[in-house]
């Protein structure tokens, strides 16, 4: 039992780690292929045991030291003492049986029965806490109250209309969530928050049209499966990266059929972005459902949403077909192989102890091999290439429907929104929005960024103040030059890199200042920026430019002295400015 639970966990982590290789090659795929290949890769790992059972073995053993028997040498003559013993007493000594080694009590467990002890506690746990959510989820379905809104009506119908579904689906409405959410495997339901009253009418389109992708993508029944997956290799990190990678691949391939179905895509991240503010981490939602909006995916989704070059195109039942048939052809070989050890080369023989009661050696016999299972695997034919013809490559994707890039209004109101998510009280949807708006590269993003700069968390503002760098425009200087004086030290050494990036004059002032700060890495960042600066301006002395070439250690040091004979300069000048005011004026 422990031979078959190791060997099992070993193949399933060699499925899970090729999977996900696998999928990081499919990155300009549709996320439906990558979602079918890892639906596929989960399936094999609740497959392996059945089908290592079914399928003819193919042992391949392991060489093992060969076992050390003891004998007694020739040379061996019996002790004095034992040749003046009487007859009797040799007898008795020679016919007294061997002491037996010591064995483990019934009492106590073996290294294996603990192991398999530990993986079903293990896997108990993780089942009941699976059913829980399961029981969860039904308790709020059977309370909520059922949808009889004219207008939701035939919104809802709209959408099964649009997504070519054919299953009936329950719509309900209930306080116990914030966010829509689907559950049901036979019985698929969508559960509205009670805000939902209020929404407007392209909302309602949104929501209705990816919570029923769900039911027509029978997500529920895949997260469940891999749920089980989950829990049958508790002990295994990678079968939760798989549970990871599946649930975003499902959201974001509900994303593209709803922007299949003519879905304007600045509009619907707009939805997306304001659902996903509204979430909470303690809202009661179970393992099994799906929520619209997550703040932990939300960023990857809305940058897949906006990306008009991105392949959307869902995959047809023949290709599904046949990639789960390679998929099975592939995975038979693994499932069957089965590593035992087998002992290489004679018996090392060892000369035995001498025992002073005995007259006669013992001669002891050769050990018998005990086969124990003697399976010889019999050759499998080859499948014909007429049960598994090798599937036709599929066709090209069709360009999506939303080929153009946002216009300016729509990035703008995509700005806007992302600019009102940075005031929202969850830490998660401001860092959200925010690496949203930096990975926009959009100049309307700037006034968001600065106004970030203000945020109350640390993270959020040396996020802000990376993003001014790499924006590169003049406006963030004097905002960073205040963050030059934010309490953390970390912001303020982005801040001071950040200057230095964008290489504006006016900044030196304030790196002059910075490099008394009382924390060394931002002083050794601000002399850093300085000399970054001093060599990008073509009017800039030999001797200043050269003091920011030497050791980093040196920067502090050389920058003072060249503040000073500033600063000396800069005050002859006023004091023959103030002395030219005062002269009078020629009459």
């Amino acid at each position: 039992m422990s031979t078959l639970l190791l060997q099992v966990a070993v193949k399933a982590s060699v499925v899970f780690l090729a999977t996900w290789i696998v999928t990081m090659t499919m990155r300009r795929q549709s996320a439906a292929a990558r979602h079918l290949v890892w639906t596929l890769g989960i399936s094999a790992a609740l497959l392996l045991p059945v089908l290592g059972a079914v399928t003819p073995a193919w042992d391949v053993s392991m060489p093992t030291a060969p076992p050390i028997v003891a004998v007694q040498t020739p040379a061996d003559a019996p002790s004095t003492a034992a040749v003046d013993a009487p007859a009797s007493d040799a007898a008795s000594v020679a016919l007294q049986p061997a002491t037996p080694a010591p064995r483990a009590g019934n009492g106590s467990m073996t290294t294996p029965t603990i192991l398999i002890s530990l993986w079903l506690c293990g896997v108990l746990v993780s089942l009941l806490k699976l059913a829980g959510g399961v029981w969860r989820l039904r308790s709020i379905a059977s309370s909520a109250s059922v949808v009889e809104s004219d207008e939701w009506v035939s919104e809802a119908v709209h959408a099964a209309s649009a997504l070519q579904l054919r299953t009936a689906v329950s719509l309900r409405t209930t306080a116990r969530t914030v966010v829509p959410v689907v559950c049901g495997i036979w019985r698929p339901t969508i559960l509205l928050p009670l805000t939902a009253a209020g929404w407007s009418l392209e909302r309602r389109r949104v929501v209705l049209l990816h919570e029923s992708a769900h039911v027509k993508r029978h997500d529920c029944a895949t997260l469940t499966l891999a749920r089980v997956a989950a829990a049958l290799h508790w002990f295994n990190p990678l079968a939760y990266v798989a549970l990871k990678q599946l649930r975003a691949e499902q959201e974001r391939a509900a994303d593209d059929l709803v922007l299949m179905a003519g879905t304007e895509a600045s509009a619907y991240a707009d939805h997306l972005l304001e659902i996903a503010r509204a979430f909470r981490a303690s809202a009661p939602i179970g393992a099994t459902a799906l929520a619209m909006a997550r703040p932990s995916e939300i960023e990857g989704r809305l940058l897949a949403i906006l990306e008009p070059s991105r392949s959307r195109r869902p995959l047809s039942r023949a290709v599904r077909n046949a990639a789960a048939v390679v998929f099975a052809l592939a995975l038979m070989p693994l499932a069957a192989l089965q590593v035992s050890a087998s002992t290489t080369g004679a018996a090392m023989q060892v000369p035995a102890p001498h025992w002073t009661a005995m007259q006669r050696s013992i001669e002891v016999p050769p050990p018998v091999a005990v086969e124990f299972r003697q399976a010889v695997p019999s050759p499998r034919p080859a499948p014909p290439a007429e049960n598994a013809p090798p599937p036709a490559p599929p066709a090209p994707p069709a360009p999506p429907a939303q080929a153009t890039r946002p216009d300016e209004a729509t990035r703008k109101r995509i700005a806007d929104a992302l600019t009102m998510a940075l005031d929202d009280s969850n830490q998660r949807v401001r860092e959200q929005a925010l690496n949203t708006l930096i990975s926009m590269r959009d100049e309307r993003a700037i006034p968001a960024l600065i106004k970030a700069l203000a945020d109350p968390t640390p993270e959020v503002r040396e996020r802000a103040a990376t993003g001014l760098g790499n924006m590169r425009d003049g406006r963030a200087v004097a905002p960073l030059l205040q963050a030059l004086r934010d309490a953390n030290a970390n912001v303020r050494r982005r801040a001071a890199w950040a200057l230095g990036v964008i290489a504006d004059p006016m900044a030196i002032v304030g790196l002059t200042a910075a490099l008394k700060d009382a924390d060394p890495t931002v002083r050794e960042q601000a002399a850093e920026s300085l000399g970054r600066i001093a060599r990008g301006r073509s009017s800039a002395s030999a001797s200043f430019s050269q003091s920011f070439d030497v050791n980093l250690s040196m920067m502090k040091q050389d920058a003072l002295r060249e503040l000073e004979v500033h600063t000396e300069d800069l005050k002859k000048l006023q004091e023959e400015l103030n002395s030219w005011r005062l002269q009078p004026a020629p009459r």
